[in-house]
């Protein structure tokens, strides 16, 4: 299972929903959930993630997690964290 994979098969279990009822709700076919979750698909498409993150009732900060994971984007720093010492004036 790949990061994206594990992170959308999370995502589905905590809002208790099966593959099939995710598929239904994303518009997507079950197959392709799987192969997602499974990272035998590792590269999906935009429109996919935004339907699967729709279909999630994903929310800020967690649907640009899902978001990145899925195009392998590593985030510089957690979510929500300031930056500490960037201001100008500071000095």
């Amino acid at each position: 299972m790949t990061g994206f994979g594990e992170l959308l098969r999370d995502s589905r279990l905590r809002v208790a929903l099966t593959q099939e009822e995710l598929a239904e709700r994303a518009g997507i076919s079950v197959r392709a959930v799987g192969k997602l979750e499974s990272g035998e698909t590792c590269r999906p498409r935009p429109a996919t993630v935004r339907m699967l993150a729709d279909a999630l009732g994903l929310r800020e900060p967690e649907r640009t997690l899902f978001t990145s994971s899925a195009f392998g984007i590593r985030l510089l720093r957690p979510l929500g964290a300031r930056l500490v010492g960037t201001g100008s004036g500071a000095g």
